[in-house]
């Protein structure tokens, strides 16, 4: 009997610790194998009247495996290898997000249209899942072609079948359900921090990556594990995925949420096939620097789910508050004291959130206003994490009302990529504000740039400030008749004439909709009750016009909807006479 011991750099996992033993104990004289991936060796017990250690390692070598003859180290040549094609990955994620998705997801998007929106964002799939796939359609043991197409199809089936699945989920849940802030932070930190192992493991990386065994359970390859992986790839918080997961949402329906998302999936197939298949033609040698890129995707991937988790956990960023501490006097945005309340203000459009940093003073009452003038997927959401404060921007001004506190105050879009802090100072008259009012400008990712629905950029026929508009315009009262009760409504651009019409509970009525200035009266109109989430009307507009039939089953507040859009707001009174539209606009204006 004689032993041997072997280096084999290859050697990543336990996983890869129980494929190697399992290859060489089935060679005719082999005795024992003890393969120990954290030294990257493997000792071979074996019969010299039967094999020798020449043998043993062309059987590895016939495998994919590089047999060296010194220690195994994974050089500064690699890292610096590493860390460019990590700069390239987060360039590729970061610029080369679809740029016309968000604007091809109207509501009455045509299946065409989704189809194209899965083309532009495939590119960006390549650039941040693609390492996933890659790490389950290329095995540095892989035999021939066929065997990579394999799991390729497996993996991108399983995708079809996950988005599906959370189109139709997404669809049928609607607004009725939606996770807590901490538990998007919770999942996408745990996520994050899983995947980032997962790389380093893939990578090779023996100065960390093999120390690290106890934090990943052994999962054994088996032919159907890329298509789990596909299906999970879901649940990834990627830019275009969450923009078509919210159009799914919108639509809400199960039929139309899944199928949605179903061609969607089908438009990021053929780069995301072409970019599996490429995997058949790889050579050995060329398989295991592929191994290494899918492991430095991941680990990208990991770190921003990782920082995106943190961001809505409601931590500050360091480099936030240092620049905010070391900012030129002339930078600062300081906020305007007035009768005991703090006013800052910020702008929110397709560049992101401007300024980011602002000053306040402690104990003091902040009104914290967003001007909305671009709408995007990510910024159209603002998150105070420690306040447990949630609000959806709509197109105009914002206002949120944060009570004392005596501590930084972190913000951040609802996918946790924009991010600001509020700096609170025991004294704020110790800071000299210059004439300039923007600190620190934060520049949004490619997959925020593009507006929800650009006519959000038109200028509003009531301005700016719904606040210093008449609440006789806004907010019109039907009128009661003998046979029941009547309203005119008036479709301008892409806004209604009043916003509010307050209705008798009970009573029928009839309201009449011009639409002789709209910019498109075309699609599905809707009256839904607000609270319950149900469509109490659907009808269509023709170009002249027409009169809806509506009686309000109870009090209480019902949307006008074009294309699952709210454009309106119908309440229905116990006494419209009692009704004051001056004091209903008030009451509207504080809670909206």
């Amino acid at each position: 009997m004689k032993r041997c011991t072997v280096i084999v750099p290859e050697l990543h996992c336990i996983s890869c610790e129980k494929r190697v033993e399992t290859l060489l104990a089935r060679n005719r004289g082999v005795k024992k194998v003890n393969a120990n991936y954290v030294n990257g060796t493997i000792t071979v017990d074996y019969d010299p009247s039967l094999c020798d250690q020449t043998a043993i390692i062309k059987l590895l070598v016939s495998a994919g495996y590089t047999v060296k003859a010194s220690s195994p180290s994974s050089g500064w040549y690699n890292m610096l290898g590493m860390a460019a094609i990590f700069a390239v990955i987060v360039f590729l994620s970061t610029y080369t997000d679809s740029a016309a998705l968000t604007s091809l997801l109207t509501s009455q998007a045509s299946y065409v249209a989704l189809f194209t929106a899965g083309l532009l964002a495939s590119l960006h799939c390549a650039g941040m899942c693609g390492g996933i796939m890659l790490s389950q359609c290329v095995t540095s043991h892989s035999r021939s072609r066929r065997s990579a197409l394999i799991p390729n199809l497996l993996y991108n089936i399983g995708r079809l079948t996950g988005y599906s699945a959370l189109g139709g989920m997404a669809g049928a849940l609607g607004s009725v359900f939606s996770l807590s802030i901490g538990l998007m932070s919770g999942i996408s930190i745990i996520a994050g921090l899983a995947m980032i192992i997962m790389g380093i493991h893939i990578t090779g990386f023996t100065f960390l990556g093999k120390r690290l065994s106890f934090a990943l359970p052994q999962i054994p390859y088996k032919p159907k594990t890329p298509f789990l992986i596909g299906v999970l790839n879901g649940l990834m918080p990627c830019g275009p995925l969450q923009t078509m997961q919210l159009y799914a949402l919108g639509t809400a329906s199960v039929t139309q949420g899944a199928l949605s998302m179903f061609i969607f999936a089908l438009g990021t197939m053929p780069l995301m096939l072409s970019f599996g298949a490429l995997a058949g033609f790889f050579s050995a040698a060329a398989t295991k620097k592929v191994l290494k890129l899918a492991g430095v995707c991941v680990i990208v991937l990991g770190i921003a789910m990782t920082g995106r988790g943190l961001t809505l956990g409601g931590f500050t960023w360091p480099w936030l508050s240092s620049q905010a501490s070391a900012a030129d006097s002339a930078n600062l945005t300081k906020a305007k004291i007035t009768n005991g309340v703090q006013t800052i203000h910020m702008k929110a459009d397709n560049k992101g959130y401007a300024p980011n940093v602002f000053f306040a003073q402690k104990n003091i009452p902040i009104r914290f206003v967003i001007q909305a003038d671009r709408l995007t997927s990510c910024n159209n959401e603002i998150l105070i994490p420690d306040l447990k404060i949630r609000k959806k921007l709509i197109p105009g001004e914002n206002v949120l009302e944060i009570p004392p506190q005596t501590s930084d105050i972190a913000f951040s879009c609802w996918m946790g990529m924009l991010k600001g802090v509020i700096k609170l100072t025991d004294d704020l008259a110790v800071l000299q504000p210059g004439e300039q009012q923007v600190a620190l400008p934060a520049m949004s990712p490619a997959c925020c740039r593009q507006e929800i629905n650009p006519q959000s950029s038109v200028a509003s026929i009531y301005g700016n400030d719904l606040s210093k508009v008449s609440p006789d315009r806004l907010i019109h009262k039907a009128q009661i008749n003998p046979s029941g009760q009547t309203a005119a409504v008036k479709a301008i651009g892409v806004e209604l004439e009043p916003l509010v019409l307050v209705v008798e509970q009970g009573l029928p009525a009839n309201i009449t909709f011009d639409v002789s200035q709209a910019a498109n009266s075309q699609g599905l109109w809707e009256i839904t009750n607000l609270e319950k989430r149900t469509v109490l009307s659907a009808f269509t507009i023709p170009a002249n016009g027409a009169t809806v039939p509506f009686t309000s089953p109870a009090a209480g507040k019902f949307g006008i909807f074009k294309d699952k859009k709210m454009v309106g707001l119908l309440i229905a009174s116990h006494n419209i006479q009692a009704v004051n539209p001056a004091e209903l606009k008030q009451i509207l204006l504080e809670n909206r």
